[in-house]
Formats: C-alpha cells, structure tokens, sequence
C-alpha cells in the first residue's frame, strides 16, 4: 500500500481583516522626557533661614551705626531753674507700736513650755493613779489566793473492804525469758 503525501492546505483570512487595514500600521513616536525645575523643601528652608540672616545683620548694623553716631543736643540745664525740693504740709506722723519678732518668738516659747509642763504633769499623774491602781490589783489577788491556800481538814476516807476473789495462791514473780538460747541449753 502507498502512503499517501500530506498536503498542506491554510484556510482563508476572515473578509474582515482584508477590508480594514491597508498597508502597515502607522508608527506612534513617543516623546522623551521633558526635564522640570527641582525643588526640595529643605533647599527652600535653606533659603529662607540665609534671608532671615542676612536681614538680621542689616538690621543689627543699623542698629550699631545709629548708636555710634553722635548726636549733640542743646544745653538747656544751664538756662532753667535749680531744683528746689518743696516742703510738704504733711502732720509728723504719730509713732506705732511695734511687734518685735524675738517678743513673740519668746511669748510662743513660754506657751509651749506651759503645755509641755501640763502634759508631762498629767503623764505623772496618770502613771501614778496606774501603779496604785496595779498595787491595789495585786494586793486582792495576794488575799485572795491567802484565802484559797488556808489549810482545811478533810475527813479520812472511808473505802470498801477490799477481799480477794479467789483462793488461789499469789503468783510468784520471775523475769521472763526471752532468749531462744537459754531455752535450748535447758532442753539439751
């Protein structure tokens, strides 16, 4: 049997296609990149704190130049009247009491020496009424335990006859023997 040879056959491009474009598409340029003006904000601080400086300066040199020039003004003192201080209609004024600080420290001083006496005068007085308060105390506890340990007579006891039980001989005492070898001695 012969093979037979493949044949290749492309199928036809859509009508759509054909009809729409003709030729090759146009080309889009692109534009290069166009450069603007760079600013940062701490170059415009920058900027600004130098003008600030540089009016300072201005101004500081002003300053100095006006206090360096002199500037002479007429002499009028010499023309005018001299001071005369005027007398005052004021009645002398009537002496006050005064309060001196020692006198008072010295008043405060003896007040509180005052208190602290009473105080420790009071202490006194109660630490006394406390101790004669504790003899007292310990005074009807010595009469009373005086009354407590009087000797008293107590009667002699009278008990129950006391009988045997049995008429068995008393047993009479022996040490036990525990040990197993003066058991075996003895039996040998």
């Amino acid at each position: 049997m012969e093979m037979e040879v493949f044949n290749f056959h492309a199928r036809p491009l859509p009508a759509s296609i054909l009809t729409g474009v003709v030729g090759v598409p146009v080309k889009r340029v692109v534009t290069p990149t166009t450069l603007q003006p760079f600013k940062l904000l701490a170059d415009e601080r920058v900027t600004i704190k130098a003008e600030r400086r540089k009016q300072k300066i201005k101004e500081e040199k002003k300053r100095w130049m006006e206090a360096v020039t002199f500037k002479a003004r007429p002499n009028t003192v010499t023309h005018k009247e001299p001071f005369r201080p005027r007398k005052e209609n004021h009645a002398s004024p009537t002496p006050v009491g005064f309060n001196l600080q020692t006198e008072q420290r010295a008043r405060e001083w003896l007040m509180l020496d005052q208190l602290k006496r009473s105080r420790e005068a009071l202490r006194v007085v109660m630490e006394q009424e406390r101790l004669w308060e504790q003899e007292q105390m310990e005074k009807v506890a010595v009469a009373k335990l005086r009354r407590e340990q009087v000797h008293k007579a107590q009667s002699i006891r009278r008990y129950k006859p006391l009988k045997p039980k049995a008429e068995i001989p008393v047993t009479i005492p022996q040490s036990p023997q525990f040990s197993h070898r003066i058991l075996f001695r003895n039996r040998f």
